[in-house]
């Protein structure tokens, strides 16, 4: 009797040992299909990323445009599927709603500093333009390599905003607008260097153009530069006290989101506990019908 009832013990032992190695093996395959999941992706991505214009149009199109035609785009830019075909779930769409409106807000944000700064440029280069009003002199010919560096110079601010752009506010915002501040005001310095050098060699019809803007400005060139400067960065720190709303707000989601994990991990621990005893009351009580079932089957004395 006892050797039968170490028996049954071994073979409860046995099933509960195969049952978690079953879970464990599941969700061991799970991680691997989404590892493969992500690597597929990542791997479409990098490829894509090499191709040439031709080979993604040809990609893209099932009939290349052309000059006289708009060519045959791949139906499935245009295929639409409902939510329920994906699966979301509203903790999922609601993620999606916050990324739309972080986005847009990151959009925002670049334009207005990028509007505000080019409009800055643009007053600091129609104070040279505007000495024309003073002079019968060609003002815009003897300022020619001056106006040249000034348009060089929005030239690399625009590209700073398409990089603005490009990044889509998707790390610290305060980090990114603390860097292209930066940048920005690396290419003030480079503009102020050239046109030092322009100022300083100047003479003849350049000298005299450089005094009528000192006297019409009553400032001279290095003040307006340093009045640019500091527009440019009161623009930047604008924009980042106004980012710090977007970050408050995602930090809180963020908190809301942990919490609500926390929760529903603690459930599922709960759940656990809870199958566990009773699976052991379960094998408890069976164990216990097969002893007093061996009893009553045991021959009497």
């Amino acid at each position: 009797m006892a050797h039968s009832a170490l028996v049954v013990i071994f073979l409860l032992n046995l099933l509960m040992a195969t049952m978690n190695k079953t879970v464990d093996g599941g969700l061991e395959k799970a991680k691997t299909e989404a590892l493969a999941a992500y690597a597929q992706c990542i791997l479409r991505l990098e490829e894509a990323m090499n191709y040439s214009p031709k080979q993604a149009e040809e990609l893209v199109y099932f009939i290349p445009p052309t000059a006289s035609t708009p060519g045959k785009l791949n139906p499935i830019f245009h295929y639409s599927l409902p939510k329920s075909h994906y699966g979301i779930t509203a903790e999922v769409e609601e993620s999606i709603h916050t990324h739309q409106d972080l986005q847009a807000s990151w959009v925002n944000t670049v334009n207005s500093v990028e509007s505000d700064v080019m409009a800055d440029i643009a007053e600091f280069e129609n104070g040279f333009i505007d000495v024309e009003h003073f002079t019968p002199l060609l003002v815009k010919t003897i300022f020619a390599n001056d106006l040249a560096e000034i348009s060089s110079f929005r030239v690399k601010f625009k590209n700073l905003f398409q990089s603005m752009h490009k990044s889509r506010g998707q790390q610290d915002r305060k980090e990114l607008l603390d860097r292209f501040a930066k940048i920005a005001g690396k290419e003030l310095d480079h503009l102020e260097k050239r046109l030092h050098q322009l100022w300083l060699a100047s003479e003849g019809d350049h000298a005299r153009c450089v005094l009528i803007y000192q006297m019409a400005h009553q400032a001279s060139m290095q003040d307006e530069l340093n009045r640019l400067k500091e527009h440019v960065a009161r623009h930047f720190n604008e924009a980042k006290d106004n980012v710090d709303d977007d970050g408050s707000t995602r930090d809180t989601t963020m908190e809301d989101r942990l919490f609500a994990l926390e929760n529903q991990l603690s459930q599922m621990q709960t759940l656990l506990e809870k199958q566990s005893v009773e699976m052991v009351a379960s094998m408890t009580k069976q164990f216990k019908m097969l002893m007093t079932a061996m009893k009553l089957q045991a021959p009497s004395p």
